[in-house]
């Protein structure tokens, strides 16, 4: 072997490191990126949770929370009132029918 041959060896080996480390710098983005989403879900998700806990008498009357408190939670979760309305839904179940 020649010493232009163990040149262009190591330079190919040193490029196949450079390359596996991008990749591994890119699933680290990917993973980190998927961290915050779960965060965020879950920050989400324990938003909603307190909120309905602390409203369920409120909405088992049938009474529908304030524009203030929709909006507290509209800032807190990101939804907008047609999806925060799905998850109240599907979290309390429909409020019983009046007995009047």
């Amino acid at each position: 072997m020649d010493f232009n041959e163990l040149r262009r060896i190591n330079e190919t080996i040193r490029i196949a490191k450079q390359a596996q480390e991008m990749q591994r710098i890119q699933q680290l983005l990917k993973l980190s990126a998927l961290l915050k989403q779960i965060q965020d879900a879950r920050r989400q998700q324990e938003a909603i949770k307190e909120f309905c806990e602390e409203n369920k008498d409120q909405f088992w009357r049938g009474e529908k929370p304030s524009e203030q408190e929709l909006e507290s939670l509209r800032e807190q979760t990101g939804y907008d009132q047609k999806i925060w309305s799905d998850i109240v839904r599907e979290l309390l179940g429909e409020p019983p029918p009046s007995n009047g």
